[in-house]
């Protein structure tokens, strides 16, 4: 408020609500987007929470030892990362590496480079086919973690850990130890570097 009444034209805010526990936050969140906008002030927001990051953000930008790393809307953030460092920072990820990508390769035209790993979202993986040239892989349930609107499932697949969200609906989830037909779109996949073998 003590800001807001000087009629800035910038707005800055360095954390504003990591001593709020989680509802209010929620609230506050919502609270501070609808006086931005209804204020039509350009805010810089600096925080270490993604979620915040990406609701509250027109553009964001991603800093890495005092350098940018990459400046995008929050949906090239997530979705289209631009190094492995705001891949790996923004969000829970899948990284791959080794024999499982050799096994991707064997299955699609475009191949990965078997040296570098592979990253993917954990809701790119499903337990339903929504493309023809999906990937189909097996995995075995070791663990599941309810957390109300969605279930976080950790399988083996061929040695390799992977996670994914399903959304709780009614239909069954899998239960520990059971093998499931899990599906990936390629072009979820994301690799940095010298990426793509000829």
């Amino acid at each position: 408020a003590r800001a807001l009444v000087l009629d800035p034209k910038i707005l800055c805010l360095d954390e504003p609500l990591s001593n709020l526990d989680a509802k209010l936050r929620d609230e506050l969140r919502m609270e501070l987007k609808r006086l931005q906008k209804e204020l039509k002030i350009t805010t810089i927001y600096v925080t270490h929470d993604q979620e915040e990051a990406l609701s509250l953000s027109d553009r964001i930008a991603v800093f890495n030892k005092g350098k940018i790393e990459q400046v995008g809307t929050p949906f090239e953030i997530y979705n289209e990362s631009k190094s492995k460092f705001v891949c790996e920072f923004i969000g829970e990820i899948n990284k791959i590496e080794g024999k499982l990508i050799q096994e991707i390769n064997s299955r699609i035209t475009k191949l990965f480079k078997a040296t570098n790993p592979i990253y993917f979202r954990l809701e790119a993986l499903s337990n339903t086919s929504t493309h023809l040239d999906d990937l189909e892989l097996t995995g075995k349930v070791l663990d599941t973690e309810y957390t109300g609107s969605f279930t976080k499932i950790t399988y083996d697949i061929d040695g390799t850990i992977v996670k994914n969200l399903e959304k709780n609906t009614r239909k069954r989830l899998p239960k520990i130890g059971e093998e499931v037909k899990l599906y990936l779109h390629p072009e979820d996949i994301m690799q940095f570097g010298d990426v793509y073998e000829n």
